[in-house]
C-alpha cells in the first residue's frame, strides 16, 4: 500500500514558492506571467519597497504548482482535516485583522488534527525598538533600522514607508500595459493590500488561540518543525521577522 500523500500549502506565496507545495496567491501578475511570449523566458515581478536596484530590476519565474486563490474571502478549497502543513510568510499583515482572523480559522478547519501552521510576519516589537533606537541615536541614518528602507531620509519617513509599503511615486517605473492591467486587477479582484495590521508575539499568539491553535511557539529563521524551511524562509526577511509555529488540537485517545 502506498503511503498517504502529504498535503502542504503555502499561502500568499508571491513569486516565492516551494516544490512539493501548493503555492497559493491571488496576484494576477503571477497568473499573467505564465503566458509569456515565446521569445521570453521570464517576467518582471513587482519589487519590494526599498529594494536595491539589483533586486528592482530582476526578473522572476512563476512559482511551481501555483494556484490563484483569493485568500481574502477566507475560504480554502480543501476538505476539512486534509492538510498536513500550512506556511505563510509576509502575507498576514496585508489583511485587515478581522480578515486575518477569518483566514486563520479556515486554516484550522483544513488542517488535520495535530497539523502544523507556520506564520512569518514583520516583527512589530523589533521594528518599534529599532525606531526608538534610531531617533535616540546621534546619527540615526546608521544602524539596523536604516537598512530596512535605505532610500528614505528620516526615521519617521522610514517607519511610515515600511508600514505602508508604498514606494515613492518617482521610483515607480513605466511598465508595460500587461503589468499595469494586472496591477489594476490585483486591487480590483482580491490581491493583498498594503500593510494593514502589524503583529508582535502577543497579538499573533492571541490570533492563533482564538482560532483554536495550541502549542504556539516562537521559532527562528529556518528553525522549527516545518519541513523545507531552507526553501520557504526567505533570507531578505531574516532580520525583520517574527517566526511562529502552532498546531491544531490532536486526536483524542
Amino acid at each position: 500500500m502506498a503511503p498517504p500523500q502529504v498535503l502542504k500549502i503555502n499561502l500568499g506565496c508571491g513569486y516565492h514558492g516551494a516544490p512539493g507545495w501548493i503555492n497559493i496567491d491571488a496576484s494576477f501578475r503571477i497568473w499573467f506571467s505564465r503566458y509569456r511570449r515565446p521569445n521570453r523566458s521570464t517576467s518582471i515581478a513587482p519589487p519590494p519597497c526599498g529594494s536595491p536596484p539589483s533586486v528592482r530590476n530582476r526578473v522572476e519565474e512563476p512559482p511551481p504548482n501555483y494556484r490563484r486563490i483569493n485568500l481574502r474571502t477566507g475560504r480554502l478549497p480543501f476538505a476539512s482535516g486534509s492538510v498536513d502543513y500550512c506556511y505563510s510568510s509576509h502575507f498576514l499583515e496585508h489583511l485587515p485583522r478581522w480578515e486575518a482572523a477569518r483566514l486563520v480559522r479556515e486554516v484550522s478547519r483544513v488542517l488535520a488534527p495535530g497539523g502544523l501552521l507556520r506564520i512569518v510576519v514583520p516583527d512589530l516589537e523589533l521594528i518599534a525598538r529599532l525606531y526608538v533606537g534610531a531617533i535616540s541615536a546621534a546619527e540615526p541614518e546608521r544602524g539596523a533600522f536604516a537598512a530596512l528602507i535605505p532610500e528614505y531620509d528620516t526615521p519617521s519617513h522610514k517607519l511610515n514607508a515600511y508600514f505602508s509599503k508604498h514606494p515613492r511615486r518617482e521610483e515607480i517605473p513605466a511598465r508595460a500595459l500587461r503589468t499595469r492591467l494586472s496591477r489594476w486587477a490585483d486591487l480590483r479582484f482580491g490581491a493583498a493590500l498594503p500593510h494593514q495590521w502589524m503583529y508582535d508575539l502577543q497579538d499573533l499568539t492571541n490570533l492563533l488561540k482564538e482560532a483554536g491553535f495550541r502549542g504556539i511557539t516562537k521559532q527562528a529563521y529556518r528553525r522549527g518543525e516545518m519541513p523545507d524551511l531552507d526553501v520557504l524562509d526567505i533570507e531578505r526577511h531574516r532580520d525583520e521577522s517574527l517566526y511562529v509555529e502552532a498546531r491544531t488540537p490532536g486526536l483524542t485517545v
